[in-house]
């Protein structure tokens, strides 16, 4: 006899419409194959109903018990989902849960406390964890195997599991993401907080102990944009410059989180402009914006919109680089075309058609055309 039985399974009492043929091994369960046919069809298994020779099929039987022959039909019939029991036979969810671990939602309360149940479900797939009684939810031996298969299955562990440095430390090794799932008692712990974030310097953003200057450095080394999390109780370096320097070297967008002092000190916005010219939209001081753009003209894109409307920062801008015009408003470059003559060509596609700014154009040629006939001496 070969060890491998062929199955055929049909739509409905009818069977008129065959919907998979395929190979199950003799030893396989039931459930197996209701398994395949949520994968293949989109049915779940808890929807499915099987039937052979007119009886319905057990998902733990064994197909070696259930036929001798070659090749079987079975029928596929769909169920009311929401009103079937909770599964109570233990060789049947054992059998379940080593097919599919998300089984254990389905079992009775006693199984989703039954230790060698659980302990199948989760060495199957971590997360299944979730499904477990809470009191199993807190056995560590538990957890540990379902985060050896799983290290995420940590979110599902019981509170006082989640004080655990050993097992938080494991899960936020993995994925830095589950920092939020630790307990709150690990988030003020001062050794455990800076440990992780020295790894990854956004779980700053978790502490709420109070970190060495030298660790947040490291952070901003790493990641500028961790300036965000240590502007609040109890870490509070927005206002320390040596803090805030580290912090807009790496990302010049970290200035927007220094302190207002800081976003107006020349050679602290120079430094982040360095690293990203769109730091400019944090500076408000125009004196300082002026300055900025004379030095770099290119920055002025990025300026707040009013300075982009103001004459004097554009004019600061066209100073050092005239092809920064591009980024003029309205208002700056009707001044500016008052003062320079026909710079249209410097515009940015919208004003060359502005209708105000083509009459300012004719109106400053018109000027000229006159100034030039009383230089000359006709009349």
């Amino acid at each position: 006899m070969e060890n491998f039985l062929k199955v055929k399974v049909f739509k409905g009492l009818a069977a008129t419409t065959e919907l998979l043929d395929l190979k199950v091994e003799r030893n396989s369960v039931v459930f197996d194959l209701m398994v395949t046919i949520k994968k293949e069809l989109q049915i779940h298994w808890r929807r499915q109903r099987l039937l052979c020779n007119g009886e319905s099929l057990e998902e733990h039987a064994r197909w070696s018990d259930i036929t001798q022959d070659e090749t079987v039909d079975i029928l596929l019939l769909h169920c009311d989902h929401r009103h079937r029991e909770p599964i109570v036979d233990r060789e049947k969810m054992l059998a379940m849960v080593r097919g599919s671990a998300d089984s254990l939602a389905f079992a009775s309360e006693d199984l989703k406390n039954d230790r060698e149940v659980v302990t199948v479900a989760v060495m199957q797939w971590g997360e299944a964890l979730q499904y477990a009684s809470r009191s199993l939810q807190k056995d560590p031996e538990i957890l540990r195997l379902a985060m050896a298969k799983d290290p995420r299955a940590f979110c599902r562990a019981g509170k006082i599991l989640r004080k655990d440095q050993t097992f938080a430390t494991w899960a936020v090794h993995f994925d830095p993401d589950m920092m939020r799932f630790v307990h709150e008692e690990l988030l003020k712990n001062k050794d455990f907080m800076k440990h992780h974030v020295q790894r990854c310097a956004s779980l700053i953003r978790y502490s709420t102990a109070r970190l060495d200057k030298e660790t947040v450095l490291g952070a901003m080394e790493q990641d500028g944009l961790a300036l965000e999390f240590v502007n609040r109780p109890p870490n509070r370096y927005a206002q320390d410059a040596d803090v805030v320097r580290a912090a807009v070297r790496q990302n010049g967008l970290a200035l927007r989180f220094a302190s207002e002092v800081l976003r107006e000190d020349v050679q602290m916005v120079r430094e982040a402009l360095e690293s990203d010219e769109r730091a400019l939209k944090f500076v408000s001081s125009k004196d300082l914006v002026c300055k900025l753009v004379s030095e770099r003209p290119s920055a002025l894109k990025h300026a707040q919109w009013d300075f982009h409307e103001d004459a004097e920062v554009v004019e600061a801008a066209f100073a050092s680089d005239p092809a920064s015009l591009m980024f003029a408003g309205t208002q700056a470059a009707l001044h500016m075309i008052s003062k320079h003559g026909n710079v249209l060509e410097l515009l940015k596609p919208s004003l060359r058609r502005d209708e105000r700014v083509l009459a300012a154009v004719a109106e400053f040629a018109s000027g000229g055309a006159c100034r030039r006939q009383e230089a000359s001496g006709l009349p």
